[in-house]
């Protein structure tokens, strides 16, 4: 799943979030929760590029694109939800999701060990 797009609200974010506990309750075993990053060729890259709100890609460019598996940075693409807010909450729905998971499921727990 993924979180930012450059239309989301937060409401949409936390929508999202709901969405993937619904799924974790109801037996779904993994969920990835990413924040939202135009990657170039993209339709929404060539729009936020049209729009001028994000660079000509350059190294530091493709370096930032793994700023999702630093949790120091954060980047946001919709002008609605700041790039904390996405990181904060693509951890609180990935706690969210896991913590349902385990405890409607508890059988995966004895599978895991």
């Amino acid at each position: 799943m993924i979180i930012g797009f450059p239309h989301e609200t937060l409401r949409d974010v936390l929508s999202s979030i709901l969405y993937g506990v619904r799924m974790a309750w109801h037996g779904v075993e993994d969920c990835n929760l990413a924040v939202f990053t135009p990657y170039p060729g993209s339709e929404l890259y060539k729009d936020l590029r049209a729009a001028d709100t994000i660079p000509a890609p350059s190294d530091d460019y493709f370096r930032n694109l793994l700023v999702q598996f630093d949790l120091t940075k954060a980047t946001s693409h919709t002008p609605h939800v700041s790039g904390w807010a996405l990181a904060f909450w693509r951890v609180i729905g990935l706690a969210c999701f896991y913590l349902t998971a385990y405890l409607c499921h508890p059988q995966r727990l004895v599978r895991l060990f």
